[in-house]
């Protein structure tokens, strides 16, 4: 439940949820998952005294590389985007979360298309994409990629673009849970790049 929420944007709820999930976990690995995101959500949901509390009460088990995290999240909160990005970058570059250094990612994604870097923002997705292991992130990168294709104009830009969003809806419609939508827009991807024959088999399948 909690996990939806935070899907959805829902952080004061999604907080909530985790809290309560905290609390019934044994002492460990999941309790802390739980304990992080609850910050993570009060965060976002601009609750930072009740987030900086949490984190010194609750947040002892928490990893260096996750409490420098959650300080980047603070920083982007507190509208220090800038100093959130580099933040971000250095534990990019020694980091060994998995799940931090996704999130690093589309961080540093979000905010070069907030300042048009395409060309760094790019970079961003496809370091995205060598941590993605979920078919709802395989899905998030490439409509990120779409993104990019469908707004820049630079030829080769939008060339690279397309290229991700492929590779991301390829792995997407491996997944067993993968839906209608997500095998027509790598139809559409497909038809985009010219390959009408491999579109066309996949437009045949769906209707079948």
């Amino acid at each position: 439940i909690a996990d939806g929420y935070f899907a959805e944007e829902n952080y004061s709820s999604a907080a909530s949820y985790y809290a309560e999930a905290a609390k019934i976990q044994p002492d460990g690995i999941s309790r802390m998952a739980d304990v992080r995101d609850q910050i993570l959500a009060l965060i976002r949901s601009g609750s930072l005294e009740e987030a900086r509390r949490c984190v010194e009460e609750d947040g002892r088990g928490l990893s260096d590389e996750t409490l420098q995290y959650i300080e980047a999240e603070f920083l982007v909160e507190e509208n220090e985007k800038e100093a959130a990005l580099k933040q971000m970058d250095q534990l990019l570059e020694s980091g060994q979360e998995r799940d931090l250094l996704l999130r690093c990612c589309l961080y540093g994604a979000q905010y070069s298309r907030e300042t048009e870097g395409y060309d760094r923002e790019l970079v961003y997705l496809k370091r995205a994409e060598a941590y993605a292991d979920t078919l709802e992130y395989h899905r998030k990168i490439g409509d990120l990629f779409l993104d990019i294709w469908q707004s820049d104009n630079k030829k080769e830009r939008k060339k690279e673009a397309l290229a991700g969003a492929e590779r991301c809806y390829q792995k997407v419609c491996r997944d067993q849970n993968a839906g209608y939508v997500d095998r027509l827009n790598l139809a559409m991807i497909l038809e985009i790049k010219g390959s009408y024959k491999d579109a066309l088999e996949l437009l045949e399948e769906l209707v079948q």
